[in-house]
């Protein structure tokens, strides 16, 4: 609606046009004896005669115009002078000026793009292990935190700490803010499936939450963002400082590869503030969430853990 419809750009469009045709003017008075330019401005006139006779010549011809517009060309054509030298190193500083301050900005975007696209990892106690005989040939990385020595250890820093799109893993989180909202409850988190038939037949039933981040439910997680809303998501997303913070994908995709990004060693900081009950919500929902988590226990080790896949076109891409 701003686009298309805007007055401005109509006007912009008309005066384009119109310096089109001069522009071609110039281009042809460059081309003939300077006896000619009466004749050259005739010729306009006759045309413009023509066009007037025949309205539907205008759909394949621009040559024509308002009286405005005849007027103009014909006055550019009596004043029409060939370009001095002077006048072209004139038009070439111009344009060596335009081209330096357009390239200096795309520069300049370009940065604030890769800084975005970057996290800034300056955790000193790391240690940094080759393990790529475990990718083979696919290009990703490993993070590893160790609560009790406050250590890391990376594969592949370079790819730790490039943002990417969470897709699943977000779930956690989506799931965190849903409850500290109210859209849902600890004990009251189902929601009706609304008969869509889905790729995974776990998806195609009722949920509640422990199922939904067991199975993974996407439509779940998109019902809560909506009625989570755009205003409370940014806000959580910025108490927690998840990744880029870019919501701009739309309420239903925004971190299935798309907009929102976040590094895999944000991942893990994410976890470990998450874990050790550091993150500014509420105990209970917190608790609610780790217990979600888990996919097996016994008397010794507890393990949790959310997949995360990311697919364009139907291929698996990260």
């Amino acid at each position: 609606m701003v686009y298309w419809f805007n007055p401005c750009v109509y006007w912009a469009f008309k005066n384009m046009r119109v310096d089109r045709e001069l522009a071609c003017d110039r281009h042809v008075l460059k081309m003939i004896d300077k006896m000619q330019y009466i004749e050259y401005g005739r010729i306009i006139i006759h045309c413009a005669e023509k066009m007037s006779e025949a309205p539907f010549l205008k759909m394949v011809t621009s040559i024509g115009g308002s009286k405005e517009q005849i007027k103009k060309r014909i006055e550019s054509i009596v004043t029409f002078k060939r370009e001095t030298r002077l006048m072209k190193l004139k038009s070439m500083l111009v344009v060596i000026i335009a081209g330096s301050l357009t390239w200096t900005q795309v520069l300049a975007v370009s940065t604030m793009t890769a800084d975005q696209n970057q996290y800034n990892f300056q955790e000193e106690n790391v240690r940094y292990e080759d393990l790529s005989p475990y990718f083979g040939e696919l290009d990703g990385s490993f993070v590893l935190y160790d609560l009790k020595t406050n250590e890391y250890t990376i594969y592949n820093k370079e790819r730790s700490t490039t943002r990417v799109s969470p897709d699943s893993t977000y779930k956690i989180y989506s799931a965190l803010f849903a409850l500290e909202s109210g859209v849902i409850k600890i004990d009251d988190s189902i929601r009706k499936w609304n008969g869509k038939s889905y790729p995974y037949v776990s998806w195609n039933m009722n949920q509640d939450l422990n199922s939904a981040i067991k199975n993974s439910v996407t439509w779940y997680f998109q019902e809560l963002d909506q009625l989570i809303g755009y205003k409370k998501l940014q806000s959580y997303l910025e108490q927690i400082q998840y990744g880029n913070l870019n919501l701009l994908g739309g309420i239903e995709s925004y971190w299935m590869e798309s907009s929102l990004k976040i590094s895999p060693i944000e991942q893990v900081e994410l976890l470990k503030a998450l874990y050790t009950k550091q993150l500014p919500f509420q105990m209970q929902y917190i608790d609610t969430i780790k217990d979600a988590l888990v996919l097996s226990e016994n008397r010794d080790m507890k393990l949790s853990g959310k997949t995360g896949t990311g697919s364009i076109n139907h291929k698996e891409t990260n």
